[in-house]
C-alpha cells in the first residue's frame, strides 16, 4: 500500500472512533507521523495534500495560484485539530504559499522549506515530477569548489548627475591567463540578485560545471526601482555605456579581459527588470547582444516595447524569454516571443509551471543561462 492510501485510509479511521480524547489523540499522532516522514504538503498522484494542526477556528490557503488571496479553505477532520485541504496541480509545479490560521499569516509548520523572497519568506512545494535544474548547489565531486569575488564600486554617473555604486563578480580563476576573453552578464535588482537570487553562486556552479565558460558579472541595484526600469533612457544609458566602461575598466587592471563581442555580454533582470534588460538591449545592441529576460513586465508604459520601431535592433540580439505559468507573465511573453520571431530576431522561450517569485528566477536562471549558450552556437552554425 503507498504512502497516500496508507494516509487517506488513516483519515477515515478518525472517523470511527467514537471517544472524542482518543481521536485527537489519534489526530495529532497523524500529523506528527506525516510531519515527521513527508512533511506537508505530501505531493501525491498530481494533488497536494496540505495539513495544520491545532486549535484554530479557520485555516485557509493563500499563494501563487491564488494571487495570494486567501482562496482556499482547510477542512475540518473528524472534528479534531486537524485540518486538510486537497488541491490538484501539475505535476512539475514549485511554487509558494503560506497558512493563514485565523487571520493570521504563518509559514507551514510542517514544511522545512522555504524560499526568501523581498518581501519575506513563504513556504515552499514541490509536486512529484519538479526536476531541480537550479545549480544552487555544488555540482557533484565540486568540494573544493573555489568561489569568485565580488567587490564594491562607484561611480559619477553624467547620465543620472549623481553618484551610483555596483558590485562586480569575478570568477576565481579569471585573472590567470589574460589572454582568455570572459562573457560578461549584467544583472538588474544586482542588490537582490546577490542576496536573495544567489546568482553568483549559480555561476560559480554552472562553471565548476564546466556547462558555462568563464563569465563576469555586473550586479546594479536602482535607487529608485518603478522610475527607472519603466524605459528610461538616461538609466539604460548609465547601464549600457557608463557602468559597462567603468566594469571593463577595472577588469582590465586586474589582467582580466572581456570580450567584445556583443553576443558575449548578456543583460538580464526579472519583472520590471525584465523589461528594462529587454529594452537596454534594444537601444544599445553594440554593448549588450543578448538577453534573458524573466517574467518580464511588458504591460508597463502601454505595451511601448511591442512597437516596430522599439524591435527595430531585434535581429542583432539573442532573446531567451522566460516566464512562470501560475500568474505570472506567460501572455505577453509569448505575444513578443512571437513578435521577435517574425522580426528574425534568434530567440527561445521557456516556462516553467513557476510564479512571479524569486524563488522561480533563481532556480531558472542557470537554464536561461545555457539557453543563451544555445543561441549563440546558433549563430555560429549558421554563420
Amino acid at each position: 500500500m503507498n504512502k497516500l492510501k496508507t494516509y487517506e485510509q488513516q483519515l477515515v479511521d478518525l472517523h470511527d472512533i467514537e471517544d472524542k480524547a482518543e481521536r485527537e489523540k489519534k489526530a495529532a499522532a497523524l500529523y506528527a507521523t506525516i510531519k515527521r516522514e513527508c512533511g506537508t504538503p505530501m505531493a501525491l498522484e498530481g494533488r497536494a495534500h496540505f495539513f495544520f494542526y491545532g486549535d484554530a477556528s479557520h485555516v485557509m490557503l493563500a499563494g501563487d495560484w491564488t494571487y495570494w488571496q486567501m482562496a482556499v479553505p482547510f477542512e475540518r477532520v473528524a472534528e479534531t485539530k486537524l485540518f486538510q485541504a486537497v488541491i490538484e496541480f501539475p505535476r512539475t509545479a514549485r511554487l509558494q504559499y503560506k497558512l493563514v490560521v485565523d487571520g493570521n499569516w504563518i509559514l507551514d509548520p510542517g514544511n522545512t522549506h522555504t524560499s526568501a523572497e523581498g518581501f519575506g519568506v513563504n513556504s515552499e512545494f514541490w509536486m512529484d515530477e519538479y526536476e531541480d535544474r537550479s545549480f544552487l548547489t555544488p555540482p557533484p565531486g565540486s568540494k573544493t569548489l573555489q568561489r569568485g569575488t565580488i567587490t564594491r564600486h562607484s561611480l559619477h554617473s553624467e547620465a543620472l548627475h549623481e553618484d551610483r555604486e555596483f558590485f562586480l563578480f569575478t570568477p576565481h580563476n579569471a585573472p590567470a591567463d589574460p589572454l582568455v576573453e570572459h562573457q560578461l552578464l549584467m544583472v538588474h535588482d544586482g542588490g537582490e540578485a546577490i542576496s536573495i537570487g544567489r546568482f553568483h553562486y549559480i555561476l560559480d556552479h554552472l562553471m565548476a560545471a564546466g556547462k558555462l565558460p568563464s563569465t563576469c558579472a555586473i550586479f546594479i541595484p536602482p535607487h529608485n526601482r518603478h522610475t527607472e526600469y519603466a524605459l528610461n533612457k538616461n538609466y539604460e544609458r548609465f547601464c549600457a555605456e557608463e557602468v559597462m566602461s567603468k566594469a571593463v575598466e577595472i577588469w582590465k587592471e586586474r589582467g582580466v579581459t572581456i570580450s567584445q563581442d556583443p553576443q558575449d555580454r548578456c543583460v538580464t533582470g526579472a519583472s520590471l527588470g525584465g523589461l528594462l534588460a529587454t529594452q537596454t538591449a534594444l537601444d544599445f545592441p553594440k554593448q549588450l547582444g543578448a538577453v534573458i529576460a524573466q517574467s518580464p513586465a511588458y504591460w508597463v508604459t502601454r505595451g511601448a516595447i511591442f512597437r516596430p520601431s522599439a524591435l527595430k535592433n531585434a535581429p542583432d540580439i539573442l532573446f531567451v524569454l522566460q516566464t512562470g505559468t501560475v500568474c505570472d507573465a506567460r501572455e505577453l511573453t509569448r505575444i513578443m516571443y512571437a513578435r521577435l520571431r517574425n522580426v528574425g530576431a534568434e530567440t527561445t522561450c521557456l516556462e516553467y509551471v513557476q510564479g512571479h517569485t524569486w524563488g522561480n528566477w533563481r532556480t531558472n536562471l542557470a537554464d536561461g543561462l545555457l539557453a543563451w549558450q544555445r543561441l549563440k552556437n546558433v549563430v555560429l552554425e549558421h554563420g
